[in-house]
This record gives structure tokens, C-alpha cells and sequence, in this order.
């Protein structure tokens, strides 16, 4: 618009564009107070739902120290925690009341403004938020919320005249905004209204021939202004109509053959694409990029315990959390199976990538529920960087996928970088996993025992069964094959074996006249299996002298999850006569919560506690104190010098196991060392102790 003709138009107070101004003017006055309305309901409602979710947060932030103050009657934990709350601007007091009604901690803080008449007269409308509560129930993870006893109340008061004050500002805002958005809002549909009348066919044209029948990148060419009917109308709708339909035929069809079906990430043909393009970059900016190469953690646990279903439901899950969550410049794609991968094109050095594979692995940890039971996924991650990694896609994806390997080798939740050593690891790896198949039809496993002394008089108690692989000529370490034998589930076939091969040699014993409590470890899949307990009867209805001389050691990490399964278990075993250890105790989640429920024999002192005695000795003597009020034997293991016995003994340890007293030996050996000097040819029962 010329500034002759805008100087006209002020003049001629009749034109069409002056009365046509006030009336645009009039109405966007009006759709300005309507529009202002509407925001300030919509203001009051997410100011009320901040409110709630603010106040949600902080029930979330303070419940577990609440929880934790509460269990242990820390009141300096509960006022620490109280006060830390008041940092929170709207936080005016909290308190936590216990179960019986006695007041734990209390805090409060003075408000630090004095409000309106405004912000009281406009109180009423947060008035009811001014507190809220919530209950602390007792920290056993491992049964649902129902089941678990309330502790204690958590309650929170908060200063919503501070939210009252804030919106009234809002209002203030809001008012000039939308005078200022309405007079703008006409000036321009004034302008607008003014020049309506354009070059429509040139338009046209220009923007044809910007059209690429062959693009996925699909734009409408616009209507001409002022020409909503007619032929030109008509024509514009032609092309439009004919254009999406190409597109959106090209579009599917792309979609079929570059997307996972399950999930709608990028499958291995659009992955294969874009580490093309990436390396194409690369090459061009000399710029190094990542991939990561993802696997889940006990998926397949998950699909034979839940269903193939839910196993789906918790990819989807995952996707949607990757697709959602993940910067843009971050692309991942699902190879098949539980398998995902991650292009990291945009990383300043090695710290942060290490950050955005933590991310990574935030996100999938992340609780899931699934046919009503809460599941917590973990994840092992390999990382290979371009170029140094490979020089090219298969290559890449390779050693990204070997890394991973050697992180779940590790342990879960774990990242590893591809190093070239890992390649001779990982064929290694395979050659073991592919023996350990035949390993006991080769009959390549062997027992290996060692034993445990009292700590009064070192005399023989008894013995713990360990296992050994002899793989051409050679023992391999358990370490190296039983985190494999976990992984394929042969430990559950292996770990029956075992049971057999120890029932053997209790029965052998036996006949000598020798009775001795013999222990061995049973694998945490053996315990999931579901066959487990009708195996056991099976086994045992061959050998049933020997049932009351076996101890079963369970690692207490494995009581951790599904524990009232764990403790149907433990209960069969009881029955049947077998005496039930902890293993490693100390070492995870240890709780009187649940060690009151489980019916025990026996607690292991982890070594890595025995090996600080005596110069860190709070933990094992704890341990110990504690097995004598549960009425529990108590073992120290990995037990190799004497001050380490000596302390042992006088803190009334019952039973002693470690190189100081003898290291693991064939059955054959031990036997020479420790029996038989004392078998008998009589049929009379030697006890040895």
C-alpha cells in the first residue's frame, strides 16, 4: 500500500476500506473479549492442574525419605526432609504423623508477602488446594501397595494465596494483550482486505512448476485469493487431488518397505539407507558419528512368562518412548526381535555420547506395566564410532553388535565401546556357548568341593559343591561359562545334573557311615523354571536317605524379584527336608522386612565383607548379630588368613569356609584329605564334627 493511497483512504471516510476497517475493527474487539475470557478459564484450569501436578511432584519427591524417616524413626531425617521442602516457594508446612498418631516432625515458614484485596477476592478459586496427604507404606518392593502396611501420613500444606496473586497478575497481562492482539488483528485484515486482488494464473503456474511428481515432500498448490469458484477454483483442486494421491501412494508404499511393522521405527533396509547417508556426511565433514546397538535384557523371560503379547506391548512401549523422548537428531530403528539401534550423528566428545547412552538407558528402565504386573526392562548397549570402528556399514554394525555382547557379558544395564580386542573375545564367546551344548553329554562336568570347618574346633562340618568344566583338557572358569549358561538357559539342564551328581555323592557317603551337610548353588533361572520343584521330587524319590543333607544357596539378589513366588519355593523346600541358605548376603536389598517371612537355615557372609576384617568389621559383626536373634547358622566365606578366623570366632561365627581352611579340590581329593582317614567298615554312622 502507497502512502498516497493509505493518505485517501484516511481522507474519504466513506470509502469501502475505511467502514470495512471499523467494522474489522469492532469485531476483532469483540473476539478479543471472548478470546480473553476463554484464557483466563483456561488460565484458572492450568493453574489448578500445575498446582496438582507440583504438589503431586513433591508428594513423589519427599515420600521416599518420608518413607525411609519413618521406617527407621530417624526424626532428624523427617525434619532434614521436611525442611528441604520448604524451599519449595508454595510449600507453607508439612508434617508426618506415624501410625499410632504420634507426631514425627513438623516443619513450617512464615509467608513472605502480604496479599491483596485482589488476590483474596480471587482466592476462592485455588482455596482448595491448600493441603494434601499421603500415606507411607512399609518398603517391601516385592508385594503390590495393597498388600504393604502404612507406616506413617505425609501431609503438606501449601500457600495458595501466592497462586491467587499470580493470577490476578496473569489477568492483568492477559487484558492488554488481547486489546493489543485485536487492534493489531484488524490492522492487519485491513491490509489483507485492501489488496485482494492479486496475479492468481501467474501464481499458479510459478508454483506448478515447483511440482515433483517423483518427491515424497507433497505441497498443495494454494487456492488464488479472491477465486474460491470458478475455473481456476477448479483447476487448483484437479492438480491438488491428483498430486496427493501420488504421494500418498508413494508414501505407503515407502512406509511397507523401510518400517517395522510392530513398532514404526525404521527397520534394517531404512537403517542400512541412512548410515549410508551418514557415512556419506561424514566422509564430506570430516565429522565422526556413533552407532549404538541395543539389546534387551531377560526378553525372552518376559515372553515365556507373560506372553508373546505383552512382549510386543513392551516393544511398542519402548519405541513410542524412543520415538517421543529421543532429540530429533538422534534416529532409531528395531532390527527384529528386541534388537534396536541408535544413528548419533551429533556429539560434541566422548563424555557427552556416554551422557546420551545413559539417556538411553534411563528411558528404558523405566517401569512398564503388562497384565497388571509392573515390569522394570533393562537393556546392554555396544557403542562403535565411525570411522575408527569401521569403514563401512557391515562392518559397523558388527563390532557395534560384539560390543554389545561384551556389556551383557558384563552385566545388565551396562554400555561397552567395541575395542578390536573384543572380536577374539567374542568368537571365544561362541565356541564356548556352542561346546557348553554337549558339554554334559561329553560328559565334560565336574564336582569340585570344598570345606567348611567349625569355628570352635576346626572340625569338619561341612562342604560346598562347586562346579568345573574340563573343556579339552582344560577347566574353565565358572565365570566364564555360567553368566553363558544363564544367557542360553543351559544352567537349568546343568543345574539338575548337578543336584543328581551331589545326591550321588551324599549316598556314597553315606554308605561309608559319613553323614555331612553338603551345599551347592541353585541358579536363579533353575528357581523360574517351572518344572523345578516336580524335577527335584523326581530326582530326590531316586535318593531319598540324602534329602536331609543337602543345603540349597540362593543368592539374595534373587529374592528381590517375584519374592512370593521365591518364598513358595523356599516353603517346598523346607518340606521336603533341604536346608536353605542366602548366599552373599549383605550384598543386596537385606531387610528384616523380608527375612522375617523366609523360613532359613543358614546366612553367608559375602567375602567381600570377610575380606576387610578386621580393619571394617560393622558389617560382618551385624550379620552375624542379626543370625543369632533370627536363631540362623551364620558361614563366612572367602576366609584366608587367621587374624580373620581368630576375629571370626570370637564374634561366635558358626562356620568357616575359605583357603585358610582348604581350596576347592576334586571330589577325589577331598576325599583323601578329609574322609577318608575317618571312614569306617562298620555299618555304624560316623558323624563327623
Amino acid at each position: 500500500m502507497s502512502l498516497s493511497s493509505l493518505k485517501h483512504i484516511i481522507q474519504n471516510r466513506e470509502s469501502l476500506t475505511w467502514r470495512q476497517g471499523l467494522r474489522v475493527m469492532a469485531a476483532a474487539l469483540l473476539v478479543g473479549a471472548f478470546i480473553f475470557v476463554f484464557e483466563m478459564l483456561f488460565v484458572v484450569q492450568t493453574l489448578r492442574d500445575d498446582t496438582r501436578d507440583l504438589q503431586g511432584q513433591v508428594l513423589n519427591l519427599a515420600e521416599s525419605p518420608a518413607t525411609n524417616a519413618a521406617w527407621h524413626l530417624d526424626n532428624g531425617m523427617a525434619d532434614s526432609m521436611l525442611e528441604g521442602l520448604l524451599a519449595i516457594d508454595t510449600v507453607k508446612s508439612g508434617r508426618i504423623v506415624l501410625a499410632d498418631g504420634v507426631l514425627q516432625a513438623e516443619v513450617t515458614k512464615e509467608r513472605n508477602f502480604v496479599p491483596s484485596m485482589v488476590d483474596r477476592y480471587f482466592h476462592f478459586l485455588f482455596a482448595d488446594l491448600d493441603h494434601v496427604s499421603r500415606q507411607l507404606l512399609a518398603p517391601d518392593w516385592s508385594s503390590s501397595p495393597a498388600e504393604r502396611e502404612v507406616i506413617a501420613d505425609l501431609y503438606i500444606e501449601f500457600d495458595t494465596l501466592k497462586t491467587s496473586r499470580r493470577f490476578v497478575k496473569l489477568i492483568g497481562v492477559g487484558f492488554w494483550s488481547s486489546i493489543i492482539r485485536s487492534f493489531l488483528l484488524a490492522l492487519v485484515l485491513g491490509i489483507v482486505f485492501h489488496r485482494f486482488l492479486t496475479r492468481p494464473i501467474m501464481k499458479i503456474g510459478e508454483n506448478l512448476k515447483k511440482v515433483d511428481p517423483g518427491s515424497l515432500d507433497f505441497k498443495y498448490i494454494p487456492n488464488a485469493q479472491g477465486h474460491e469458484k470458478g475455473e481456476l477454483f477448479s483447476l487448483v483442486c484437479y492438480f491438488n487431488d491428483m498430486l496427493h494421491r501420488l504421494a500418498t501412494t508413494q508414501q505407503n508404499l515407502r512406509r511397507m518397505a523401510t518400517r517395522d511393522p510392530l513398532t514404526k521405527l525404521p527397520n534394517r533396509a531404512l537403517i542400512h539407507e541412512e548410515l549410508g547417508s551418514n557415512i556419506r556426511r561424514s566422509l564430506y565433514n570430516q565429522r565422526q558419528f556413533a552407532l549404538l546397538f541395543m539389546d534387551l535384557d531377560r526378553f525372552k523371560y518376559v515372553n515365556d512368562t507373560l506372553g508373546h503379547v505383552a512382549g510386543d506391548e513392551l516393544l511398542c512401549e519402548l519405541a513410542e518412548r524412543f520415538r517421543t523422548q529421543l532429540p530429533a537428531s538422534i534416529r532409531v530403528g528395531r532390527l527384529g526381535g528386541d534388537e534396536f539401534v541408535f544413528i548419533v550423528e551429533k556429539f560434541d566428545n566422548h563424555t557427552a555420547l556416554i551422557g546420551i547412552v545413559e539417556d538411553i538407558l534411563s528411558l528404558v528402565k523405566t517401569p512398564v506395566k503388562l497384565n497388571e504386573l509392573s515390569i522394570e526392562p533393562c537393556a546392554s548397549i555396544g557403542i562403535a564410532i565411525y570411522p575408527d570402528d569401521g569403514k563401512d556399514i557391515e562392518q559397523l554394525m558388527r563390532h557395534a553388535d560384539i560390543a554389545m555382547y561384551c556389556a551383557k557379558a558384563n552385566s545388565a544395564e551396562q554400555y561397552t565401546f567395541f575395542e578390536a580386542a573384543m572380536i577374539k573375545s567374542s568368537e571365544a564367546r561362541f565356541q564356548i556357548e556352542n561346546c557348553l551344548h554337549f558339554a554334559l553329554e561329553n560328559n565334560e562336568m565336574m564336582l569340585y568341593v570344598q570345606p567348611k570347618v567349625k569355628a570352635g574346633n576346626r572340625k569338619l562340618d561341612g562342604c560346598e559343591i562347586l562346579l568345573r568344566w574340563r573343556l579339552n583338557g582344560q577347566v574353565i572358569s565358572p565365570a566364564t561359562f555360567i553368566p553363558i549358561a544363564e544367557e542360553t538357559h543351559l544352567i537349568v539342564p546343568i543345574g539338575f545334573w548337578l543336584i543328581e551328581e551331589v545326591c550321588k555323592l551324599v549316598r556314597k557317603w553315606l554308605d561309608w557311615g559319613i553323614e555331612i551337610k553338603v551345599a551347592l548353588n541353585v541358579s536363579p533361572r533353575q528357581l523360574e523354571c517351572g518344572e523345578f520343584i516336580s524335577t527335584l521330587k523326581n530326582i530326590l524319590s531316586r535318593y531319598p536317605e540324602c534329602t536331609s543333607m543337602l543345603e540349597f544357596e540362593i543368592t539374595e539378589s534373587t529374592l528381590m524379584t517375584n519374592l512370593e513366588a521365591k518364598l513358595r519355593i523356599i516353603k517346598e523346600l523346607r518340606a521336603l527336608g533341604i536346608s536353605v541358605a542366602i548366599d552373599d548376603f549383605g550384598t543386596g536389598y537385606s531387610s528384616l522386612a523380608y527375612l522375617r517371612r523366609l523360613q532359613l537355615d543358614t546366612l553367608k557372609i559375602d567375602q567381600s565383607f570377610v575380606s576387610d576384617i578386621p580393619y571394617d568389621i560393622a558389617i560382618p559383626a551385624s550379620i552375624i548379630e542379626l543370625a543369632k536373634q533370627l536363631g540362623l547358622k551364620t558361614v563366612a566365606e572367602g576366609v584366608e588368613n587367621q587374624d580373620q578366623f581368630n576375629w571370626l570366632t570370637r564374634k561366635g561365627c558358626d562356620l568357616i569356609q575359605g583357603y585358610l581352611i582348604g581350596r576347592p579340590v576334586s571330589v577325589e581329593d577331598f576325599e583323601e584329605e578329609f574322609l577318608k582317614q575317618d571312614k569306617r567298615t562298620t555299618n555304624s554312622t560316623l558323624i563327623v564334627d
